[in-house]
Parts: structure tokens; C-alpha cells; sequence
């Protein structure tokens, strides 16, 4: 059985960040929206410790092997579980001028 996992939530200053528990997961969507300047950084982390940048597929660029660890601009990101499976996804807010970044994340989730 295959049910979506949703995460919803506002980045509003520096450190802030929307996190989603990737247990049992597979393929990862992230849409970022909103009026905002700063700088978003995807991380990861299998202790919920210690989160080092990760990378994302951005929707937008045809390059196949295009990867970014972070973005200044809303869009929609992917990432793949099947080669790299963290145990927890951080879209964290790594540096902030004004506004508000509303952060989505969705992933399917394999009941094994």
C-alpha cells in the first residue's frame, strides 16, 4: 500500500526550517512558494542530530545531472530515495533578508 505524506510549513528567518521523517519513503517532491529573499538549503541527517547539504533535482532545468543544494527562488525540487536514503529531509532557511517561503514536502510512503 502506497499513502502520501505531506509536510506544510513557513520559513520566516534564519534557521527556520520544515523537516519530514523519511522512513519508509520513496520519491520526494518539495515546492517552495512565496515572496521571500534569502538563501533555502536542503539537508539531511540520520541521527536528527548532525544535517549536512544534500542535493535536489530542479523541475525546470532539463539537465538530467543538474543538482543544487540550495535555491534563492521558489520552485519545484525532486529527490530520489533509491540511491540515498536519509532518515530525515530539512528545507532549512540558511540565510534570510525578508518575507516568507512556504514550504511543501510530499513523499509516498511504502507500508512494508
Amino acid at each position: 500500500m502506497i499513502n502520501p505524506l505531506v509536510t506544510t510549513d513557513t520559513l520566516t528567518s534564519a534557521a527556520d526550517y520544515v523537516e519530514l521523517d523519511l522512513t519508509y519513503t520513496d520519491n520526494i517532491a518539495i515546492q517552495i512558494t512565496g515572496t521571500w529573499v534569502g538563501t533555502i538549503t536542503f539537508q539531511a541527517s540520520n541521527d536528527g542530530t548532525n544535517f549536512v547539504s544534500t542535493v535536489a533535482k530542479e523541475s525546470t532545468n532539463a539537465s538530467l545531472a543538474a543538482l543544487t543544494a540550495t535555491t534563492t527562488a521558489n520552485g519545484m525540487f525532486y529527490m530520489g530515495t533509491n540511491l540515498f536514503h536519509p532518515r530525515l529531509l530539512r528545507v532549512t532557511m540558511t540565510s534570510f533578508t525578508s518575507g516568507t517561503a512556504t514550504v511543501n514536502i510530499l513523499t509516498t510512503s511504502i507500508q512494508r
